[in-house]
């Protein structure tokens, strides 16, 4: 499958503050390897978790993406489990824990706080939705990355398997 290079569009980040957000999105992105201090590297299972914000971005007509990546792990320590706990409003039991499915997460609201760290949104804290305020949906025509069309434009070899002069795109 083809890796297309694109020019990349301007990115404005979801505006600092409080706000209410949705959740639109869970990615297993595999084992990633992981540096910490003077260890080795070390593969650790990673997820990315993203929300769309209330707020509209005036360029793009479109609501704010915050993405969070995480390690894909609910151990005491662990930055998803706290962002969770946060989110639920209670802590995992020992239960609890032994396995959550984060499928459960999608077109659940949060109330989130943005934070810039250089040109980046992160969430600084999570809450669930206060009492009494209305769920926003899904973004109407949002279409996960697992559920995304990943069909090439155009074929990756000819009849004879090699690329022939006219592929060559320079």
């Amino acid at each position: 499958m083809p890796i297309i290079a694109k020019r990349a569009a301007s990115f404005n980040p979801a505006p600092e503050g409080p706000q209410q957000a949705v959740c639109v999105d869970v990615v297993d992105l595999g084992m990633e390897e992981e540096q910490w201090g003077e260890d080795e590297a070390k593969l650790k299972p990673k997820v990315r978790i993203m929300w769309h914000s209330i707020e509209i971005d005036p360029e793009t007509k479109k609501p704010y993406s915050i993405v969070e990546k995480y390690t894909l792990s609910l151990h005491e320590k662990a930055k998803l489990r706290a962002t969770l706990e946060s989110w639920r409003g209670k802590k995992f039991t020992d239960e609890e824990a032994e396995g959550f499915d984060l499928e459960t997460l999608l077109g659940v609201n949060a109330y989130i706080s943005i934070v810039h760290n250089k040109q980046w949104a992160n969430i600084s804290a999570i809450m669930p939705l206060p009492k009494g305020m209305p769920p926003i949906p899904v973004t109407k025509g949002f279409v996960r990355k697992v559920d995304r069309d990943a069909t090439p434009t155009k074929p990756d070899h000819h009849e004879d398997g090699f690329p022939s002069d006219d592929d060559i795109p320079f």
